[in-house]
């Protein structure tokens, strides 16, 4: 029943986000803080207002700082688990297994080169591409980079068989109320193996169909059957804590995307709808617990913490109810004759003056004192206000755009640009930005990734926040190759805007300037 109620909601929820998406595009007054369309490309704006509607709220990075209780605590992981772009240090694997140990719930859904420990995953390297040559087992039929997931069978007999029965509900369901789910589409996947002994922890959840392979530049193709799994998941009980941890892993970072969630319910008659939906449902029900007892969630997208999951609830906000039109001229003409009418009466009546005799010397006083008060009380809430209004912009700018060459056919640098809107990754454009900004203040060749010394005026009154700062933008400009989508690139834009400005103030400099 509760499940039922959600995905009615989430459905009406979907069907207002993609209208109010249209009017924001010709509403010049829409939420700074958002997209005009959050349901492009692959972002997890769905995602998190599932989380949202299950009345899980956000960890942010300050209260991640704090946080010493994890047995109430989702770690949603997506994307490359070992990289961090944030202020708080840790890598996102790094609270993941620290949340197992501490009875938390984590999901890890990546297709990056990665091991986790606790359970003995090993997802492998992206560089692989799974390929499936059975048309009805891929997306829309001609899709060979996008198979669906296939459950796997529950195995039987074992101990812990009722706690891993439970987990292979996801994409298994039961003969009631829960149906397989034969619809997920797993995106562009990698694959998972299990090394070790994992019946007492983790199980197979979804394999890959028939004829499927991995392929890379490095190896010959190989089929993708026996060992190699598309989910895997399983539950924990500690004997020194009395603790269960609850963890789900995907070989895919796009499993739950806004656009294959919203193929639930598509928009065309020939968009055949996904189970996405369905398992993100029964994923986030499921690392809740059986009493829904974990309310909170750090939510990690490549690296980054998303400290708001309202996305969804505020795009709809901005739609606007239709008022009815009226003639304004015989409004005006009724208006005049009305306040005419009202204005006389006061006259000829005295209204005021005979107010004013009525007084004695006390209630004069009273008059005096409530209307100095309400001038105190409404100077002082409008002070409160410009200063939490001055602490973060409101005006959030554009993604950069990439800046086009001197050479080559016309129209690559266009495509190249809307194909990394499309895939939500705008890294390329933002490190180029920040390099160009870093060479404009005397940096040279290719200086490597370690930060250069630094020399910070006394002026700045937090040069430890500074340092972090800086240290993440030479990460994205001079480190590995990242992923930085939209919304994180709307995040850090008003930081790096305070660099230049601090720079250009001369409050810091690198070792080889001089800071007055």
């Amino acid at each position: 029943m509760a499940r039922a109620f959600f995905l009615i909601l989430a459905l009406v929820s979907l069907t207002l986000l993609s209208s109010s998406a249209a009017i924001a595009q010709v509403n010049n007054r829409a939420s700074p803080r958002e997209p005009v369309n959050v349901l492009q490309g692959g972002g997890s704006e769905f995602f998190r207002a599932m989380l949202h509607l299950h009345g899980i709220k956000p960890v942010t990075t300050d209260e991640l700082l704090q946080l010493r209780k994890y047995d109430d605590v989702i770690v949603v992981v997506l994307g490359i688990p070992d990289q961090s772009h944030n202020r708080f240090g840790r890598l996102p694997n790094e609270v993941a297994k620290y949340a197992i140990q501490n009875g938390g719930a984590v999901l890890i859904a990546s297709r990056s080169a990665y091991e986790f420990e606790m359970g003995g995953i090993t997802i492998h390297n992206h560089d692989d591409t799974v390929n499936c040559k059975l048309n009805s087992s891929i997306f829309r039929g001609q899709h060979i980079d996008c198979p669906f997931a296939v459950p796997t069978a529950i195995k039987r007999g074992f101990v812990g068989d009722a706690i891993q029965k439970e987990v292979q509900k996801l994409f298994n369901g039961d003969s009631m109320e829960l149906q397989n789910l034969k619809h997920v589409v797993a995106g562009t996947p990698s694959y998972i193996t299990l090394q070790g002994d994992n019946t007492q922890s983790l199980v197979p959840l979804a394999k890959f169909p028939d004829k499927s392979v991995a392929t890379s530049n490095r190896n010959k193709a190989f089929s993708l059957t026996g060992d190699n799994y598309f989910s895997v998941g399983g539950e924990w009980h500690h004997n020194q804590n009395n603790k269960a941890s609850r963890l789900v892993a995907l070989a895919s970072t796009e499993v739950f995307n806004n656009e294959l969630l919203r193929l639930a319910a598509p928009e065309k008659e020939d968009e055949d709808p996904t189970d996405n939906l369905e398992l993100c449902f029964r994923t986030i029900e499921y690392l809740q617990g059986p009493n829904q007892e974990r309310k909170r969630c750090v939510f990690f997208v490549n690296g980054f913490i998303v400290e708001h999951f309202d996305d969804l609830a505020r795009a709809t906000a901005t739609q606007q109810i239709p008022l009815p039109r009226t003639n304004m001229v015989n409004l005006q003409k009724n208006l005049i004759d009305k306040g005419n009418a009202i204005i006389d009466s006061v006259q000829q009546k005295d209204v005021l003056n005979s107010a004013i005799k009525k007084l004695s010397p006390s209630a004069w006083h009273w008059v005096v004192l409530t209307v100095l008060w309400l001038a105190a009380i409404s100077a002082c809430l409008f002070i409160v206000r410009r200063v939490f209004g001055s602490r973060k912009p409101t005006d959030l700018p554009p993604p950069p755009t990439i800046a086009s060459a001197t050479s080559g056919p016309p129209g690559v640098f266009e495509r190249r640009e809307k194909e990394l809107l499309r895939r939500d990754n705008v890294y390329e454009p933002v490190r180029d930005l920040i390099r160009d900004f870093f060479v404009s203040v005397g940096v040279q060749n290719d200086p490597g990734p370690r930060l250069p010394k630094l020399n910070i005026s006394r002026a700045i009154r937090k040069p430890d926040s500074l340092r972090l700062a800086l240290r993440d933008l030479w990460r994205l400009a001079y480190g590995p190759t990242s992923v930085v989508s939209v919304s994180q690139w709307r995040d850090l834009e008003p930081y790096f805007e305070r660099v230049q400005k601090a720079h250009a103030d001369k409050k810091w400099a690198f070792a080889f300037e001089a800071v007055v």
